[in-house]
């Protein structure tokens, strides 16, 4: 391995993928030991570690003939964008120009890197080991669970103080076992901080409890739906390791998400639930019906679940998208 610089390529620990993606994401990390060192991260593909290697294979076999610059596209984002990190090639002067730019629409550089043919060729030698050692065909994959449920119609929440009735009576004194989001939105959360995880609208989230299921719409504040099950109405089939198939259908539980939530709701017993209230919501919501609005307006914002153990969980919907969050006794 060259002194002068080194490559490290990084499984991500939380990463999720989609069948139907023809690549699969890592990090890589360029580091360069000149008069100090000096480090860059990205995210990178298996894709586009090939094609760096290709690409070395053709400079050395001839097949570059003219100077080039190297560029990798980010394949997740639509429109089209370029990671930092690209490529130089100056045939005649024969060396590669490692470049750095953080800011895409800079005009120049924030690092540059000459790199003569013994430095390329230890380059692909580092990039051929590393990604010969990937598990490429285990990462990303997801446990993911289905539900098989009767058919029946998730009710509108018109009431707070109706549906905090509703959910007492249904979740007073029963442990929580599970609680699981959409394959989609567990892959994607917009914001993770501890005991908060923020996700996008109108996932269906489960929250299993002892006896029953519990079966959330939160599409945004105001805007609840549900409807709850026997467990002896229900099939659950899981944990299936796969990548995801239909984000949609298929579900995770949270449990360690981004190792979010450090206070304890799993097997801790509902003392009671409440519903805090608004007046208002923030768009229209296909088959939401005006009509059935009391006077005055209290639709739900937030469903608390008041734990046993002194742990309070929580469901909040926003402008277009929800929240899971737990406070302990102190806030």
């Amino acid at each position: 391995m060259s002194k002068s610089f080194q490559i490290k390529i990084e499984p991500y620990e939380f990463y999720n993928k989609y069948a139907s993606q023809d690549y699969v994401l890592c990090g890589i990390r360029f580091d360069f030991f000149e008069k100090e060192k000096h480090s860059f991260h990205s995210e990178c593909s298996n894709k586009c570690l090939s094609e760096i290697m290709s690409a070395i294979d053709e400079y050395f076999n001839g097949e570059i003939t003219k100077d080039t610059e190297l560029y990798y596209d980010v394949p997740w984002i639509m429109g089209g964008a370029d990671y930092p990190f690209s490529f130089e090639i100056n045939v005649e002067k024969k060396q590669w120009i490692f470049r750095y730019k953080k800011q895409t629409n800079a005009a120049e550089f924030d690092f540059e890197y000459p790199m003569d043919e013994s430095a390329i060729r230890d380059m692909y030698a580092q990039i051929e080991k590393q990604y010969a050692e990937m598990e490429w065909s285990l990462l990303g994959k997801s446990h993911l669970y289905t539900f098989d449920l009767p058919q029946k119609e998730f009710k509108w929440c018109y009431s707070a103080k109706a549906f905090n009735e509703a959910l007492n009576e249904l979740c007073k004194g029963r442990k929580i076992e599970a609680i699981y989001v959409s394959a989609t939105n567990y892959a994607n959360p917009l914001r993770v901080s501890e005991n908060y995880v923020n996700y996008y609208v109108g996932s269906e989230i489960f929250i299993q409890m002892e006896g029953v299921l519990l079966n959330l719409l939160i599409f945004a504040c105001g805007l609840f739906k549900w409807r709850s099950f026997d467990n002896s109405e229900i099939t659950v089939t899981g944990p299936r390791l796969d990548f995801i198939q239909n984000g949609d259908e298929e579900f995770c539980k949270i449990d360690d998400v981004y190792r979010a939530f450090k206070l304890g709701y799993r097997n801790a017993k509902i003392a009671n639930v409440t519903v805090n209230d608004t007046d208002c919501w923030p768009w229209d919501a296909n088959g939401f019906d005006e009509s059935q609005l009391g006077d005055p307006i209290e639709l739900p914002e937030e469903i608390f679940f008041n734990l046993e153990n002194g742990n309070t969980l929580s469901f909040v919907g926003w402008d277009d998208d929800f929240a899971i969050r737990i406070k302990g006794v102190n806030g």
